[in-house]
């Protein structure tokens, strides 16, 4: 998978960082969704940095996680990037969406997975917040 992917470095400006317009149109899809099937009864809020670099880190318990954790991140000030598993970014919408907003593909298992590694730094470099499930993958325990 080639690294050439377009990424929005834009500096914070009264919005969440980094928000691209891709993002944007997710998060007005997905949020009223959300906001009708899970409560909102967000903790740890106070150790949510309101700018700057930082990784967030999240259990992936159920499919429904990156969503619930970015709407968290969001509601709170900041647009996460996401390393997430290539499959993903090859769907025809969701994918869009996925490469439109930012996120990072890892193409597993491949001699260019630590492509994923470099955008993940080159993001951080420029200030955003890295969303990381530390177990790469859904986990039942």
């Amino acid at each position: 998978m080639s690294t050439d992917l377009k990424i929005s470095y834009a500096p914070p400006s009264g919005k969440p960082l980094g928000v691209t317009g891709w993002f944007r149109f997710g998060a007005t899809l997905i949020r009223p969704l959300l906001n009708l099937i899970a409560k909102r009864d967000w903790r740890g809020v106070e150790n949510l940095p309101k700018s700057g670099a930082a990784i967030a880190v999240c259990n992936h318990i159920s499919y429904v996680d990156p969503l619930l954790f970015t709407h968290f991140l969001y509601d709170n000030g900041r647009a996460p990037r996401y390393l997430g598993k290539a499959s993903l970014f090859k769907l025809p919408i969701i994918g869009r969406v996925l490469l439109g907003a930012g996120q990072i593909p890892v193409e597993r298992e491949t001699s260019v997975a630590s492509d994923a590694l470099q955008h993940a730094i080159a993001f951080l470099k420029a200030g955003h917040l890295l969303g990381v499930y530390p177990e790469g993958t859904l986990t039942r325990d």
